[in-house]
């Protein structure tokens, strides 16, 4: 006899989130390809084209991970136990966090410090460990909501900051 409830795709209780650890292996993959391209951006020791096709490759994999963290933030959203106003400021910081990484390559081309590296490097670890605390609920009476949701997302927003705040400055 089958299970009524895994006909209608509600979940078993306590089944391993799949989904949300296959979607981190792929960020992992990505995150990897992202930051080994990024690295060369300024390499002295590469030609031009080289430094061009770094920065390019670095940029396909950042849109590639930005995409794949996105899902696992929404697996974490609607599977998991995010809280409403986390959802709606990771709605809103998200997309902002793509364009700073964007913005910190840009930086890295035109030959600013090789810490700009450090925005698109810290965003994705944080927001995937976020994601995975948000789709595992049994980690919030460890860590609680709030506390959890404000140092990531306000980690999230001063990176996100900081490649304008430098142009700025």
């Amino acid at each position: 006899m089958s299970d009524p409830n895994r006909s209608a795709g509600v979940p078993r209780r306590g089944a391993p989130p799949v989904g949300t650890i296959v979607t981190l292996a792929v960020a992992a993959i990505l995150y990897a390809g992202m930051m080994a391209n990024l690295g060369d951006v300024q390499n002295a020791d590469t030609d031009a084209a080289g430094r061009g096709l770094a920065s390019g490759f670095g940029l396909v994999f950042m849109v590639a991970e930005w995409i794949a963290l996105a899902i696992v933030l929404m697996i974490g959203g609607v599977n998991g136990a995010m809280p409403a106003w986390a959802a709606i400021v990771a709605a809103i910081l998200w997309p902002l966090s793509g364009f700073a990484a964007i913005a910190a390559i840009r930086l890295l081309e035109a030959g600013g410090s090789a810490a700009y590296q450090l925005v698109p490097a810290l965003i994705a670890p944080v927001t995937a460990g976020y994601a995975l605390w948000a789709r595992l609920p049994a980690l919030h009476r460890a860590m609680r909501p709030l506390p959890v949701s404000l140092a990531a997302w306000g980690a999230v927003a001063l990176l996100t900051a900081a490649p304008w705040l430098a142009r700025a400055g």
